[in-house]
């Protein structure tokens, strides 16, 4: 699936440049800059040290050049999400991305993506009887990134953590957060994630909270529909008691999902609650044999620059009749690629 995406990616990227050919020759005539010039990435794991069978995670960060930006697991009309692939040593299991909110970039075609700055995290454990010392992981990164016009970069990156075998402190310099993560099997599982690095934890806080357990939203199955609904937090519209200020609006930005497409039938946000309707579609012949689902993120807006105030949902879809809810949502939720 990857070589797949990466040729339409490379096509894209032809006619988009062809275009633009064609548009402005003076533009042509000038030297433009590549796409791994336009993003720099950085690696780094988010604790000091590692603990032997239990899941850590490595942030990337993006540092994109002013106007241009990259795209998210399901990067909308056009484009190619991001592509991540770590290098682990032999007994190391590696998870699915951790996505955090999109941006919609303004433009002519449904676009989602990152601008400036993001980081997406990677989820990787070592196996139970590693040996403790210093563990080098690289990674290989794919992006396309665009304005007038798109362009693929990449970059290989490394980060170095040490593994070990005893207890894990009681508490961690910065804090725990509840991840679900999917691993290399598909499984979802809950899991306590520690940081030692603020950094890396105020950059954890744009991925999407789980939209259940964390919001206290409720998620009713009607035929094909999805009724989705809960409290919008923020501080009251004028409100002084509160540094968050009061939701006004919900984006949703549907995770990429073999086989099914959704709309948004209905979407409101008022006193203090959104209720988002959606309507899905199943393709039972393209899901590649994997099971259906309805996946995706809700945005309120306007955004918090703690949190981004994003929500995460997974719901597994049943081809034959009515939808049944999937308990394997997570702090993720959706934001998982």
């Amino acid at each position: 699936m990857r070589d797949v995406t990466i040729r339409m990616a490379r096509s894209l990227v032809a006619l988009t440049t062809f275009g633009a050919g064609l548009a402005s020759s003076e533009a042509c005539s000038q030297e433009a800059p590549s796409g791994d010039e336009l993003v720099k990435v950085t690696a780094a794991s988010v604790v000091h040290e590692a603990r032997a069978g239990e899941w850590f995670l490595i942030g990337f960060r993006f540092e994109i050049a002013p106007h241009w930006h990259i795209y998210w697991a399901n990067p909308g009309d056009s484009g190619a999400p991001t592509v991540i692939e770590v290098n682990a040593p032999e007994g190391f299991e590696v998870g699915a991305i951790l996505w955090p909110r999109p941006l919609n970039i303004p433009g002519e075609f449904i676009t989602y993506g990152y601008e400036h700055d993001a980081t997406l995290f990677v989820p990787v454990k070592p196996p139970k009887d590693a040996s403790p010392g210093e563990v080098a992981l690289t990674a290989s990164v794919e992006w396309m990134v665009c304005r007038d016009e798109c362009l693929l970069g990449g970059s290989t990156v490394s980060a170095t953590v040490r593994v070990s075998n005893q207890p894990a402190p009681p508490k961690p310099i910065a804090g725990v957060r509840e991840v679900t993560i999917t691993g290399a099997d598909g499984a979802h599982a809950r899991h306590a994630i520690r940081f030692d690095r603020e950094a890396a934890l105020k950059a954890f806080d744009r991925v999407p909270r789980d939209l259940a357990s964390e919001m206290g939203a409720t998620i009713e199955l009607s035929g094909r529909r999805v009724v989705l609904t809960g409290p919008a937090p923020g501080g009251a519209a004028g409100s002084s008691g509160s540094d968050t200020p009061a939701a006004t609006g919900l984006e949703f930005f549907p995770n990429p999902s073999p086989g099914v497409a959704m709309r948004v039938i209905e979407q409101s946000v008022s006193d203090g609650r959104f209720r988002l309707v959606l309507e899905t579609i199943v393709s039972p012949t393209n899901t590649r044999g994997v099971p259906p689902q309805a996946a995706g993120v809700i945005g309120l807006t306007p955004m918090d620059p703690a949190n981004h105030r994003s929500y995460g949902f997974r719901l597994r879809l049943d081809t034959d009749g009515p939808m049944s809810k999937d308990t394997s949502t997570g702090r993720d939720g959706a934001g998982t690629g």
